[in-house]
């Protein structure tokens, strides 16, 4: 079983001693993990040179996503491994505005927000139950920004934003028993290549149903600070995450 974002390790238990159990060096492993995130989002969006408050807590989230979907997936050999991460979110909802004035009726902010990143892992450490990877990587940030605003004159602004970024991390995974697992991740990036600073932490605990199935539940945070011009998008995205691993 691989070390992909949900799965867990292939470990052996007996007479109280847990003893991993890797595969040939020479042997690829391939893993794929769709997963369901109930982000909140929370922060800033500058459009038309007016700095928009986004307040959306993942308790609400239902009434706000429209659609949103995401996926991972990775292969590993041996020390090395390559994985592609992918999320999808659109929400819906009031725009807080900071001036509104006595002629607008009402206001809707729609928000797409598109992330990817290809990543390359080692592995620097590997003992018993408790291993550490460090990556580094590419990710793609896409961003559709639409403003409507009803009242004496209806008004429509929209925006659409896309940038790379390289992005940095850790990955910790520690075997607690032959089924449950858990696994802490810590990215930045940006450093003012496109993004002033972005951000990723995630905190999950995973239990292995058998050789080929996991189930994973995390809480995962996402960090965005980038402008460009007359636009703004600092926006915080967090919430609990609920994916199941395949693997081969």
């Amino acid at each position: 079983m691989t070390s992909s974002v949900l799965a867990g390790e292939n470990y052996s238990v007996s007479d109280d001693i847990t003893i991993a159990t890797a595969p040939p060096a020479d042997q690829w492993e391939f893993s794929i993990s769709p997963y369901l995130l109930m982000a909140g989002l929370e922060g800033t969006v500058g459009l038309g040179g007016q700095n928009i408050g986004v307040d959306a807590a993942f308790s609400d989230i239902a009434d706000k996503l429209e659609i949103g979907g995401a996926a991972y997936f990775e292969a590993r050999k041996g020390k090395w491994g390559f994985a592609l991460d992918g999320l999808w979110l659109k929400l819906k909802g009031n725009a807080d505005l900071p001036t509104p004035g006595p002629v607008l009726e009402s206001s809707e902010l729609t928000l797409e927000t598109v992330r990817a990143k290809a990543l390359a892992y080692y592995r620097f450490y590997d003992k018993q139950t408790t291993s550490i990877d460090a990556y580094g990587g590419i990710s793609y940030n896409y961003v559709d920004t639409q403003l409507e605003l009803n009242g004496l004159a209806n008004i429509e602004q929209r925006n659409t934003e896309g940038w790379f970024d390289p992005v940095i991390g850790l990955r910790i995974s520690h075997q607690l028993s032959e089924k449950w697992f858990l696994r802490a991740v810590g990215e930045v990036g940006g450093f003012g290549v496109s993004s002033d600073f972005n951000w990723e932490a995630m905190a999950l605990l995973g239990y292995s149903i058998n050789d080929c199935w996991d189930l994973g539940l995390a809480y995962r945070g996402i960090g965005i600070d980038y402008s460009e011009d007359d636009f703004v998008y600092d926006v915080t995205m967090s919430g609990p995450m609920l994916g199941v691993t395949y693997s081969w």
